[in-house]
């Protein structure tokens, strides 16, 4: 059983391969050069954010949170309270 790759006519007549169309080999090698530093970097920044986060230095662990402005916080039951009485408190603010 063979396999044929399929081309698209377009509406000017010319045809087009639906296959992959690779870099070209100066594109490949410059990748393949500046990757594993760009992984590394974009690695260790994730590991300097999990760590400031692991000893309270930072609200965030990742740094897209802190652009963002997002804190992240562990909840137990205690806290369901004091947020439910903030929440009362609030309404009767806004009720007013």
């Amino acid at each position: 059983m063979a396999v044929t790759k399929v081309n698209h006519q377009t509406y000017s007549g010319e045809c087009r391969s639906t296959a992959h169309v690779p870099l070209p080999p100066q594109s490949q090698r410059a990748f393949k050069l500046i990757y594993p530093y760009a992984n590394l970097a974009m690695d260790l920044t994730f590991l300097g954010y999990d760590l400031a986060y692991l000893f309270e230095r930072s609200d965030a662990y990742r740094p897209w949170h802190s652009w963002l402005g997002l804190r992240i916080e562990r909840r137990g039951p205690d806290d369901e309270t004091v947020s439910e009485d903030r929440a009362r408190s609030l309404h009767q603010c806004l009720s007013r």
